[in-house]
């Protein structure tokens, strides 16, 4: 993969959705229909996510994203970044979502 950099801040970042709300129950995870453990962005780094956020004094933060009637749609972390990845690389395209909230506040 190669490196993926925040077209805002210029920040490599890294996220991952831990929970798709909207999942088929029989759909295996990891595709569009449970994307559960689909991550995008790339830290550059042959260590995890949370060793590199570890070592560069950056916590994590916690996105869900939503349609705009408030339907979540997935929640995950991210690492780095401005906030946007998640929902410009992935919500966006793949289920039309409209609004990131990180850490409980809307971007």
């Amino acid at each position: 993969m190669s490196k993926r950099i925040c077209a805002s801040c210029g920040d490599p970042y890294f996220w991952i959705i831990d929970r798709d709300h909207i999942a088929d129950p029989k759909a295996r995870m990891g595709t569009n229909d449970n994307a559960a453990s689909i991550c995008g962005g790339d830290l550059g780094l042959t260590v995890t996510p949370e060793k590199y956020g570890f070592a560069l004094g950056i916590s994590p933060s916690k996105f869900v994203i939503k349609d705009d009637d408030g339907i979540s749609y997935y929640s995950g972390t991210l690492w780095a970044g401005c906030g946007f990845e998640p929902l410009d690389d992935f919500g966006q395209p793949n289920a039309g979502a409209t609004e990131i909230w990180i850490d409980g506040k809307l971007l």
